[in-house]
């Protein structure tokens, strides 16, 4: 195979080549390299600097009227950018955007199971998994179970992790739980509180039997809503119980301390008021969302 002698292609290298011709091709190469130096010693550096950053950047589109700047000065010779150029996507920081807000987990509140866990354990403790905080004392914590049993994810504000039961004694020690488990005022607190996420509106506070028989008709209470009680009147939680029926336009009640399931809240709560003692009481219902906080959503 011959091997191309690549200069017999360059002009100064042809054979008979006037002593002109070599002269003026010297004198090219010397203008060309006198133009270039000079362009270079003045803002030609600065010029081609600015075209690789502007490359680099995405803008693509050339010089502008003034010579400089970026194609997104004004003027009326800069260029427009072409239309098969993919542009930069607008940032979120842009007064023309909206951040999006960010959305606290949630999930479905299963009513159902809540109910279901109250029917069934309404007579009796459920050892396997919780314990009885006493037998005058259990109601908060019976409701908490309730939740949690539905699908409710315990947080550092209401948790409940049992302890170590001691054999044959039937006696749970080393417990570690929040008030809002076990406290019927607290829990009240923190369930209705519409900050923590859990409840529509504000809790719903009954005076009267005749008042309550106007809130049934009205049908806005849900199975699954939680029932307050404050026996005094002196707005202080004493006692927590749920809602397991809402059929035929009567609410009705599960519980734990003094067991109960499927009570009448009307008539519970109108011989509670025939009680000289408890002639004040009042109850407050607890509206619960459809959608509760979830693992690392609001609380």
């Amino acid at each position: 195979m011959k091997h191309r002698d690549w200069g017999q292609y360059l002009p100064f290298n042809r054979k008979g080549a006037s002593t002109v011709e070599y002269v003026m091709i010297l004198a090219a190469i010397l203008v060309s390299a006198l133009l270039l130096s000079n362009f270079m010693a003045n803002d030609g550096q600065a010029m081609i600097k600015d075209k690789i950053m502007a490359i680099i950047n995405g803008d693509l589109t050339g010089d502008t009227a003034n010579g400089g700047g970026t194609d997104s000065q004004s003027g009326n010779d800069a260029k427009q950018p072409s239309s098969d150029i993919p542009q930069p996507k607008e940032l979120a920081t842009s007064p023309n955007v909206k951040p999006k807000k960010e959305q606290g987990k949630t999930q479905k509140y299963d009513r159902k199971k809540a109910v279901d866990y109250a029917r069934k354990w309404s007579h009796k403790i459920n050892t396997d998994k919780y314990e009885e905080m006493g037998e005058t004392v259990d109601c908060a914590n019976f409701v908490s179970q309730c939740l949690v049993e539905s699908g409710f994810e315990m947080n550092d504000d209401w948790k409940y992790k049992k302890g170590f039961t001691i054999p044959l004694l039937d006696w749970t020690i080393g417990s570690d739980y929040e008030h809002t488990w076990t406290v019927a005022h607290d829990q009240f607190k923190y369930f209705s509180n519409k900050k923590n996420g859990y409840s529509e509106g504000d809790p719903i506070k009954i005076t009267s039997p005749k008042q309550l028989r106007e809130l049934e008709k009205k049908g806005i209470i849900k199975e699954g809503d939680l029932l307050y009680w404050d026996w005094e009147g002196d707005k202080k939680i004493n006692h927590a119980t749920i809602i397991t029926d809402t059929k035929d336009g009567e609410l009705k009640f599960s519980g734990h301390s003094n067991s109960r399931r499927d009570t009448n809240v009307y008539d519970t709560f109108e011989n509670v008021r025939d009680d000289q003692e408890t002639k004040d009481t009042v109850i407050y219902i607890v509206r619960m969302k459809d959608r509760v906080p979830a693992k690392g959503g609001k609380r």
